[in-house]
C-alpha cells in the first residue's frame, strides 16, 4: 500500500511540475517537495517487498530449474 501511495504522489507531482504556470515557481517547488516525499514513501517500502519475494524465489529456484531442465 505504501508503494502505491508513493507512486501515485510521484505521478501527480510530476504533472504538477510539468503543467506549472509560467512564472509560478511556488507550484514547481511544491511539486518537487511532493515528489521527494512520494519517492521516500515508495522506496522505504520497496526494500521489504524486494527482500521478501526475492528470498521466496531463490528458495524455490532449484526445484523450478530441475523441472525445466529434466524435460
Amino acid at each position: 500500500m505504501g508503494m502505491a501511495v508513493g507512486a501515485l504522489l510521484v505521478i501527480l507531482a510530476t504533472f504538477m511540475q510539468c503543467f506549472a504556470p509560467r512564472g509560478n515557481i511556488g507550484c514547481f517547488i511544491g511539486g518537487r517537495v511532493i515528489i521527494g516525499f512520494g519517492q521516500g514513501l515508495a522506496l522505504s517500502k520497496s526494500s521489504f517487498f524486494a527482500q521478501k519475494y526475492t528470498t521466496d524465489f531463490i528458495s524455490c529456484w532449484p526445484y523450478l530449474h530441475r523441472r525445466t531442465c529434466a524435460s
